[in-house]
């Protein structure tokens, strides 16, 4: 008998909406599309402008996967967020995104 632990069902992405490209770069300090995408295959980054957070681009990202697997957040049983860390202390996004999600289902297992 083969047991399904969990499932991917749905998934969603957002990018901040600056976006800095190796020729803006080039502008302030002396390099060159050319050297950096040589170096490192990079030709753009983005840039979190005001009001954009690991939460708040998660809410839009789990929005995008909960439609796409056609749930509703409470059949969500945990959100799993991968960040890289920041030099000062935050809140885990983890919990900011559950709670902006709405997910429920975990602080009702949580207080059984």
């Amino acid at each position: 008998m083969t047991v399904v632990r969990s499932v991917v069902m749905g998934s969603g992405s957002a990018l901040p909406a600056g976006v800095v490209t190796n020729e803006d770069l080039a502008k302030r300090v002396d390099t060159s599309d050319e050297w950096i995408v040589q170096r490192t295959g990079i030709r753009e980054r983005r840039i979190a402008g005001p009001g954009e957070f690991t939460s708040t681009l998660g809410l839009s990202a789990a929005r995008q996967a909960i439609a796409s697997a056609g749930l509703v957040p409470a059949d969500i049983d945990l959100v799993l967020l991968g960040t890289i860390p920041t030099v000062a202390l935050a809140f885990a996004s983890a919990v900011v995104l559950d709670a902006l999600v709405e997910i429920v289902s975990i602080r009702k297992e949580a207080t059984r």
